[in-house]
C-alpha cells in the first residue's frame, strides 16, 4: 500500500478479497455511482484491475522488476 497508506496498513480485504489502490477506489467510486473509466499503471495494476473487473482490457503499459524498478514493454 505503497501510495495510499504509509506503513501502517498492508493488507486490506473487501468482503474477503485482498485488495489494493485500485479496489479500494473502484469501491469507492462504485458506491457513489461512478464508474471506472481508465486506470494506469504496471502490470500489478492490470492484474489487480482484471481480478475486480474481468471485462476490462489492457494495453502498453510497464511491467513491475522489483518494489521500485519498472520496465517498458507490451504486455
Amino acid at each position: 500500500m505503497d501510495h495510499t497508506y504509509s506503513g501502517q496498513i498492508h493488507t486490506i480485504t473487501l468482503n474477503g478479497i485482498e485488495v489494493g489502490e485500485i479496489g479500494i477506489n473502484a469501491t469507492l467510486a462504485g458506491h457513489w455511482g461512478v464508474p471506472m473509466a481508465l486506470i494506469t499503471g504496471d502490470d500489478k495494476v492490470a492484474l489487480e484491475a482484471q481480478g475486480l473487473r474481468p471485462k476490462s482490457t489492457k494495453d502498453f503499459g510497464t511491467a513491475c522488476i522489483v518494489r521500485f524498478s519498472n520496465t517498458v514493454g507490451e504486455f
